[in-house]
């Protein structure tokens, strides 16, 4: 999450932002108190890199408080797509199919609020979606992006996996 979120760290030439899918993931992978430490992990680096390195443009305020719903739509698209990480291509396109819809929960729920609640004078739904088509285009091919990779890396582990002789490492 550190070395590919947004433009902290990173420049153009970076790899596209895993926050999502790391939210994602986590909910399909890990035990619940992992949404807690990505939380916290995530907004740490925003504070850091808010503070320390004087990004503009982008402040804590409670809007940036929606960001903790958001994610938690992600870890629960995780987490309600859990069994369908079994090896299959099917299993792996609904999961695909499932971090997609996870995304698009996100960002309704983060560009939505911020859209919502900034200071622009007259929200309406027109405006949201127009923005939407400028911005939502990347966030979803970011989503892609890593989802698949994880779907990649799934697979080899599983493939991996079948092939080692179960003593393949003994520990004595």
């Amino acid at each position: 999450m550190l070395t590919s979120r947004g433009s902290h760290y990173a420049n153009v030439n970076s790899l596209p932002d895993a926050s999502l899918v790391i939210f994602i993931v986590a909910g399909a992978t890990l035990q619940w108190w992992s949404f807690i430490w990505f939380t916290v992990f995530a907004f740490l680096i925003d504070s850091i890199a808010f503070n320390s390195l004087d990004i503009q443009g982008i402040n804590f305020s409670f809007i940036y408080l929606m960001l903790i719903p958001a994610y938690l739509a992600l870890w629960i698209g995780g987490f309600s797509a859990r069994h369908l990480l079994n090896g299959t291509l099917l299993g792996y396109s609904k999961f695909f199919l499932a971090s997609m819809a996870g995304t698009l929960v996100y960002e309704l729920i983060a560009s939505g609020s911020f859209y919502i609640w900034s200071e622009n004078s007259d929200p309406t739904l027109g405006k949201f979606l127009s923005q939407e088509l400028i911005y939502a285009p990347i966030i979803f091919a970011s989503s892609a992006f890593w989802t698949v990779a994880f779907i990649a890396t799934d697979k080899v582990y599983r493939i991996q996996k079948q092939l080692r002789p179960v003593n393949a490492f003994p520990l004595e």
